[in-house]
Formats: C-alpha cells, structure tokens, sequence
C-alpha cells in the first residue's frame, strides 16, 4: 500500500454509536481504501498500527460491520495440496472514501451543533447513571460480564471456554482464595466487572506456550482472573 499524506472520513463519524476503538479502525481503514473504498490490510497491521491487540480488532471489525459502515469478505487461495490458505480479509468501506464523494452539507432551520443543542435544551437534559450494584442471582449479571469480553472472537476457542466457565464458578462462589487470601463474593463479583477482552488477552499471553487446557487448572485460571486488572496496570507501569 502506497503511503498516503491526506485521506477523507465522514464528517459525521462522531456521531455515529461506536465504540472508540472502531472509530480508530475505521479511520485507518479509511486511510487503506483505493477511490472504489476497497482495502485489505491484516489483522495485524491494523493491530500494530492502531496500537491495539488482535481481538480487540477483530471486536471492532464485527461492530463495524453490524452497524453496516463496513462489508467484509473473507479471501482463501488454493494451495498446491489441494487445501485453502487464509488470506486478509477484504473490506469494502460503506462510507466515502474521497471528497469527490462527499454530500453538501446541509443546516437545518432550528438546529445546531449537538453541543449547541445541548446548550439550548439542557431543561431536557436525562443524565443515565449506569447501576454497578449485584443486580440478582438471576443470571443477568453474569450474562454480561461474559458479553462485554467476546469470547466467541478467541482463536483458541478451548482457552476462552476455559476462561468462561472459571469465571461463572468464580461468579457463584460463596468466597475463593487467591495467594492464601479469602476474597468474598462482593469483592469477586466486582473484580469481574472490571474485566476487559484486553484482560484476557493479558492472561493469554503469559501463559503463553505453556496453557494446556487439560493440565491448566480451573484455580489457577481463577487467581489469573482476579489478578489481571491489577497486573496489567503494573505491566503497564513497567513498560514506561
């Protein structure tokens, strides 16, 4: 791909509902396209240069392509034994990709911009305080825990089912004990509120060559999961 100094994105990608890291994607995707919005760069390239791991690209891939901004294609080529072999995948960006392309910008009577609206109509203004109390036994929490990590996305889809059914045990768990230490459930159940797929991906790179999910416990799994949040920002530190 030619280095490109100058590239066009919508105006109005900020007000699409997406997620930041899909912006990012989609912007260097953006960035990729020829005139037709066509481009194929790798997971890993994408990853490199947005500074974010593999699933979390994969995350924001799939978020792009429900909300329709993006259309993805999956390329195999044949090889000499007769199988496929994996290519990048193509992406045709729903979005235009040059100036040429882009509609007039049009104001409408009576409004403004979503700041100025703000400013106009904060008599109407609903602050949403998110709930981070138990919501119950009913399941519903646990449900999404495990929905905001994308675990379905993993390519190595016994450790992510490893990693679910540790963290619905460690969920139900009355206390569990991590370094000799008794936690209680309160403190459990918030600590996995905390989890990101970043987490994940954190305790799968350490354990790295060495994750077996037949001999790896579901114990030791749980002390990984407690300590992820705590251990990345101090990984993080380290790295400074």
């Amino acid at each position: 791909m030619a280095r490109r100094t100058t590239f066009y994105v919508m105006a109005d990608l900020f007000d699409v509902p997406l997620s930041p890291m899909a912006k990012l994607v989609l912007v260097y995707l953006s960035r990729c396209c020829n005139r037709q919005g066509i481009c194929n760069p790798s997971i890993g390239t994408i990853a490199y240069s947005c500074n974010y791991c593999r699933n979390t690209v994969r995350k924001a891939i799939r978020e792009l392509e429900q909300a329709g901004m993006i259309t993805v294609t999956s390329e195999y080529i044949p090889t000499k034994r007769g199988k496929r072999r994996r290519q990048p995948n193509t992406y045709t960006l729903h979005c235009p990709t040059s100036p040429n392309a882009l509609p007039p910008v049009q104001q409408m009577p009576g409004t403004g911009s979503p700041a100025e609206q703000e400013i106009n109509d904060n008599s109407n203004t609903i602050i949403a305080v998110p709930s981070v109390g138990i919501t119950g036994d009913d399941g519903n929490d646990l449900e999404q825990i495990l929905e905001k990590l994308h675990l379905d996305i993993f390519e190595d889809q016994p450790f992510a089912r490893s990693i679910e059914q540790a963290i619905r045990t460690m969920y139900r768990a009355e206390e569990i004990t991590v370094k000799k230490q008794q936690i209680p459930r309160n403190a459990v159940r918030d600590r996995l509120r905390m989890l990101t797929i970043d987490h994940i991906d954190f305790i799968e790179a350490q354990l790295g060559n060495r994750y077996d999910p037949v001999t790896c416990g579901e114990s030791y799994l749980i002390s990984c999961l407690y300590n992820a949040p705590m251990d990345c920002i101090v990984n993080a530190r380290r790295a400074l």
